[in-house]
């Protein structure tokens, strides 16, 4: 794969560890993935963040179909390898955006489970 990426959540690693070692990713995985992603987002129940939750729901869909049809778009159209590689390398940023701001945001140690009553206790 060209992009790669890690988690801490081990179901989650498994799969990006199983669609490594083959570097193909078939429709049936990618449906797979989407579902269970969505299955995890429905866990949360928190009132306060279902707009946000079908916002993130919504962009992810829209990202990912944006993707199939820009590859539709190249295999109809066969870019010049300099278009190609601009828009690899474009993707590849916008990705990197979105994991960056996770990382900085919800994904930041202290929104783990239990860190802030923890944290609390001892304070």
């Amino acid at each position: 794969m060209r992009l790669s990426l890690k988690s801490d959540v081990e179901v989650l690693q498994e799969k990006l560890s199983e669609y490594e070692s083959d570097e193909a990713i078939s429709n049936i995985e990618v449906l797979d993935l989407s579902k269970l992603a969505d299955e995890y987002l429905a866990k949360v129940h928190a009132e306060y963040l279902t707009l946000d939750k079908e916002v993130l729901q919504g962009c992810v869909d829209d990202i990912s179909q944006a993707l199939q049809k820009m590859a539709i778009a190249i295999e109809k159209n066969k870019p010049s390898q300099e278009d190609s590689d601009n828009l690899n390398i474009a993707v590849q940023f916008q990705l990197a955006q979105l994991i960056v701001n996770y990382n900085r945001t919800v994904g930041k140690l202290k929104f783990k489970s239990g860190f802030l009553s923890y944290f609390k206790k001892d304070n």
